[in-house]
């Protein structure tokens, strides 16, 4: 079960060259379409977004507006790159580590409800500029994997929002588009909850096994030791394992999740923790992670 998110409006951010199709100025209409037909519509604000300097100017205004109670779920049409990250109508680029601190400040600023959709190619790779020890630059994305054709893209994501218009339920919007084919790839999303679970787990699983925490340590202890610092091999290997059972998660778990900025958030991903927890102590009862 997710921690349930929201948004106010939807903010379509369209940079492409004006003899491409203009897939984010066709979306904005068909959302129009679908908004004659709901009681309450939906406010949809579409910017012509020129360079990586006209980007960042477009987040940090939705930053601020974030203080009177406006939540983007934002969609961002351009080019994208697996190496160089997005790419803007001028030629300029924001690498996916930078596009990821950009969106870190937005998902602060709306209190961790920011859904990011990427109707980039391989727009999924901004995936990879998330890391466990730093808040997460948005609470779902959505993005293909690989190069993409713009009908793809087009049609793909009119699905995604008509279901959502239609159920008001982001999963079974987001269920509904991966299984639609793409000639690469394929339609990628995820939460924060699930990736975070999925990574911390995974390199516990993989990483604090007796014999990878003995590696490490003796790592640890030679660069000590040519740095000037003696510490016994025993002193580092019991503050490893006290890190990994008693404060691994819970320091993780307050920057990923921005307790700090949000203290709601302890309550609201209380039962991520939870479970993980008991995953975690499950692992430890191991033979392989037995000390």
């Amino acid at each position: 079960m997710h921690a349930p998110f929201t948004f106010t409006k939807i903010v379509i951010i369209q940079s492409l060259e004006p003899d491409e199709r203009q897939t984010g100025a066709i979306l904005r209409d068909y959302l129009a379409g679908l908004n004659s037909q709901r009681d309450q519509p939906v406010p949809i604000e579409f910017v012509l977004c020129e360079s990586v300097v006209h980007f960042r100017e477009i987040i940090l205004r939705l930053v601020d507006e974030c203080k009177s109670g406006e939540i983007p779920l934002l969609h961002v049409e351009c080019h994208g790159d697996e190496n160089d990250g997005l790419q803007f109508e001028n030629g300029s680029e924001l690498a996916w580590r930078d596009a990821a601190e950009l969106l870190r400040q937005l998902n602060i600023a709306c209190e961790y409800n920011l859904f990011a959709s990427f109707a980039a190619c391989f727009g999924a790779y901004f995936l990879g500029a998330i890391a466990a020890y730093s808040t997460s630059p948005c609470y779902a994305m959505l993005a293909p994997t690989g190069p993409v054709y713009p009908d793809e893209i087009e049609t793909g994501f009119k699905q995604f929002y008509a279901d959502l218009f239609q159920t008001w339920d982001a999963g079974i919007s987001v269920r509904r588009l991966q299984r639609r084919r793409l000639v690469n790839g394929r339609w990628f999303a995820e939460t924060a909850e699930s990736w975070f679970e999925r990574v911390v787990i995974d390199y516990v699983r993989v990483h604090c096994t007796h014999k990878a925490l003995k590696k490490r340590i003796r790592k640890i202890y030679r660069e000590a030791l040519a740095a000037g610092k003696r510490q016994s091999i025993g002193y580092l290997k019991r503050m490893a394992i006290r890190r990994n059972k008693r404060t691994y998660l819970g320091d993780y778990f307050m920057e990923f999740f921005a307790i700090a900025q949000i203290p709601d958030n302890r309550g609201r991903f209380l039962a991520l923790f939870n479970r993980m927890k008991r995953r975690l102590e499950d692992i430890w009862l191991q033979p392989e992670y037995r000390r």
